[in-house]
């Protein structure tokens, strides 16, 4: 048996590759937020997260973020990177730029993904309702259920979705590895503007990373499952074998 899969993994294709590669980032994703979801209904951690944020605050007044003011002001433009505007916005335009080039299928996956993707923030924060931390007052204004993070979520589910779609567009690696990494970065610095900010907790921020990880692998997923290339293609293909 493990001859066989030994020869079978030898003969493997790209394509089964990259499958396996985006079941294992889901099933890891989904086992991080379960793992958060399951803290924050016990509330285990909960000083340890309010430390955190008061880290963020200056000693002598929790209303004072710590920093000059130059970085304030910087985690409200970057937060402003996950709204609802900036995103509706990006996506106008990454859509614009693939019809121009022919591919409607990736517009129709990123509609898709988008949609989906906050469907499934709004039926979470309703499942779980947590407040919003009160350890420090808040620096922007807010108004929905604390966990998880609707701006990480949403951010891991665009820019990782448009990196992934971009990163078919061009040739080479380094180009497709610089597309992912800015997705990645993006994503990374709205979460932390959340907490910075005060208007939500580590692990309202690092749920938000892992559903919106999850929801855009499985959207990714499904759709390259669905318009496979052919498999002489597949060997010839410098980019992604999961291309649209």
């Amino acid at each position: 048996m493990l001859s066989a899969l030994t020869s079978r993994w030898k003969r493997r294709t790209p394509s089964e590759v990259s499958f396996l590669l985006y079941v294992l980032g889901i099933c890891l994703a989904i086992w991080a937020f379960a793992e958060v979801a399951d803290e924050i209904d016990e509330d285990e951690h909960l000083h340890l997260e309010e430390r955190i944020m008061l880290a963020f605050r200056n000693p002598g007044s929790q209303s004072d973020p710590a920093g000059p003011l130059w970085l304030t002001q910087m985690a409200i433009d970057v937060s402003a990177l996950g709204g609802a505007t900036v995103i509706t916005l990006m996506s106008l335009g990454v859509s614009g730029f693939l019809l121009l080039s022919g591919r409607w299928r990736p517009v129709v996956l990123l509609v898709a993904t988008i949609a989906g993707g906050h469907l499934l923030s709004v039926t979470l924060k309703s499942i779980y309702e947590r407040e919003r931390p009160d350890v420090v007052p808040h620096l922007a204004h807010v108004d929905s259920a604390s966990f998880p993070s609707g701006h990480s979520l949403s951010s891991s589910v665009i820019y990782l979705t448009m990196g992934a779609l971009l990163a078919q567009s061009v040739a080479h690696r380094r180009e497709k590895t610089y597309l992912m990494a800015v997705a990645f970065g993006l994503t990374f610095f709205i979460g932390l503007s959340r907490v910075y900010l005060g208007v939500h907790y580590p692990s309202d921020v690092i749920a938000g990373w892992s559903a919106g990880t999850a929801w855009a692998l499985i959207c990714l997923l499904v759709a390259a499952r669905f318009h496979r290339k052919p498999a002489a293609e597949e060997q010839v293909e410098t980019g992604s074998p999961l291309s649209l």
